[in-house]
């Protein structure tokens, strides 16, 4: 539900734990769902192995996030602005 109007999702790199399990099951719910999620993590790639079909790309810092987004297609990111 939450995610039927977003694009994209960024993964802050959050502390992984039982905390933040939920925050977890998002991140898997929009690969799943083919959303594309950026991530802050240095070990998305192995965390969501087998479940990013291409739409999981590692960024190094906010600015990497912004320039993706820049690049992107407008049909790409047609919700982007305005979930940021």
């Amino acid at each position: 539900e939450a995610l039927s109007g977003c694009d994209v999702v960024v993964d802050s790199g959050f502390s992984l734990g039982a905390a933040n399990r939920v925050n977890m099951d998002i991140l898997s719910a929009a690969l799943a769902q083919g959303k594309i999620v950026l991530s802050l993590r240095q070990n998305a790639t192995a965390l969501f192995a087998g479940a990013a079909h291409g739409n999981l790309h590692c960024c190094l810092d906010a600015d990497q996030i912004l320039r993706f987004l820049d690049n992107c297609s407008p049909a790409a990111t047609k919700n982007t602005r305005k979930s940021l």
